[in-house]
């Protein structure tokens, strides 16, 4: 059974999930601010007739005999009417029913009445990504439920385990999906920087992708190793991961207003337009020369006025490795962009390269994976997630009889030496991979 929030206009799967939004701060908020919305029309009245020479003052000194006022403002198109806003309802009242005729002292009547009271609607919706899962929580049930037959129908453990490694595989339409979206924001960072390339990290790129995986970009510029910031304050809430639908501008949006309202989240209020960047060339020394905040905002800012299906751009410049997080706008990808982060590209690659020297790794994890999430420690806020259980089956393997090679022999194999700061991140080529003849099995 789907429950709706009618406030904040979300669908939610069950009544737990419904009472966790409904005690939430951004619904709480919403509360206040619908009931001052509510109660500020009724304290309000319309006037009209008024002319032109008239100003906010001679409405405030002739309707403050009524009560006293909170508000008044005059239509500034026409001139052909005005607000007042009492400070309470009684007030209000008390000017309506007033039985005489409402002149000024230059002989003007003023027509008075209620002012119409309209719907109260949150100005955009903003969906963090906790809730943006929860949201999803009634699918994931489902999906649950056909994993226990699927379960039920395999005789062995290993089988099992295929079958976990098969239900959590990402779709063939959502893959393609991403793939297209790679290539999109691969044509226009190289159309900007045509030496540059992009790279996917994460699961998404290694081989443990799932449906709810998100997307992770670095775009290498050249060989610079950055090192990673010192961050003297963990205080980052401020730039959390949303959602705003209704703030997905299209592509006919963009070329006609070329100004960009940016998220004070990032501090960067004070600035609330950007114009669009010129569609030229830039090298990778002029980006790298830049303050890391300007140049994440220059990365932001190009999202924003090129790349199509990209909507809540934010730029993270207080973290260990600074990024730009935005937002797939029709499928909910939430993606992190990275600028020369070699040591992430590598890693990328060395979990791939043990995924494919022992294919039964991911069917291990994934087993591992489900009964973690059962006891409810996956995932943030938790103690484990899939980087974290990953290699600690590795070092395990590693440690039982190495049936896993060492990081430290595979950098003695490699054929090309990969150093980043005092990272040492050679590996063989992946192609050159010898399969695992070991008989690791789930069973075991």
């Amino acid at each position: 059974m789907v429950l709706r929030c009618e406030l904040c206009r979300i669908e939610v799967p069950d009544e737990h999930v419904l009472a966790d939004h409904t005690n939430g701060k951004r619904h709480q908020a919403l509360l206040t601010a619908r009931e001052r919305f509510e109660t500020s029309q009724q304290s309000s009245i319309y006037v009209s007739n008024i002319k032109r020479e008239h100003d906010v003052n001679l409405l405030k000194d002739y309707f403050s005999r009524f009560g006293q006022i909170k508000n008044c403002f005059i239509d500034k198109e026409k001139h052909v009417y005005a607000i007042v806003e009492y400070e309470s309802v009684d007030s209000a009242n008390k000017c309506l029913e007033y039985s005489e005729e409402y002149k000024l002292h230059d002989g003007t009547r003023l027509k008075v009445k209620q002012r119409n009271h309209h719907e109260f609607k949150a100005k955009r919706m903003l969906i963090s990504e906790q809730e943006f899962l929860n949201i999803n929580k009634e699918k994931e049930i489902e999906q649950h439920g056909i994993l226990i037959q699927l379960l039920n129908s395999r005789s062995t453990i290993d089988e099992q385990a295929e079958a976990i490694v098969q239900q959590e595989k990402i779709t063939d339409d959502t893959l393609k999906i991403r793939e297209d979206f790679f290539k999109e924001l691969e044509a226009m960072f190289i159309k900007y920087f045509p030496e540059a390339k992009l790279c996917l990290i994460g699961s998404m790129a290694n081989g443990l992708a799932t449906i709810l995986s998100d997307m992770d970009f670095v775009l290498i510029l050249n060989e610079t190793y950055i090192e990673p910031q010192r961050i003297l304050s963990s205080n980052n809430s401020g730039e959390s991961m949303t959602i705003d639908e209704n703030s997905c501008s299209n592509d006919a949006d963009i070329q006609q207003q070329h100004k960009f309202k940016r998220n004070a989240s990032d501090g960067s209020s004070s600035r609330s337009l950007s114009p669009p960047l010129p569609p030229t060339s830039h090298s990778a020394d002029d980006l790298l020369q830049m303050s890391i905040p300007d140049r994440l905002d220059y990365i932001r800012r190009l999202l924003r006025s090129y790349a199509a299906h990209v909507c809540r751009v934010q730029r993270i410049a207080q973290a260990r490795c600074p990024v730009v997080r935005f937002c797939h706008k029709q499928q909910k990808i939430f993606c992190e962009l990275s600028i020369n982060n070699h040591l992430a590209v590598a890693n990328t690659e060395l979990v791939r390269y043990f995924l494919l020297f022992e294919p039964k790794l991911r069917s291990l994890l994934c087993t591992i994976r489900l009964w973690i999430k059962q006891k409810d420690l996956l995932g943030r806020g938790h103690r484990f997630n899939t980087y974290t259980l990953f290699w600690m089956i590795v070092c395990t393997l590693q440690l039982d009889n190495k049936q896993l090679p060492s990081v430290q022999s595979l950098a003695e194999r490699a054929n090309h030496k990969r150093q980043y700061g005092p990272w040492n991140c050679s590996i063989p080529d992946l192609n050159q991979i010898e399969r695992n003849i070991s008989d690791v099995s789930i069973g075991k």
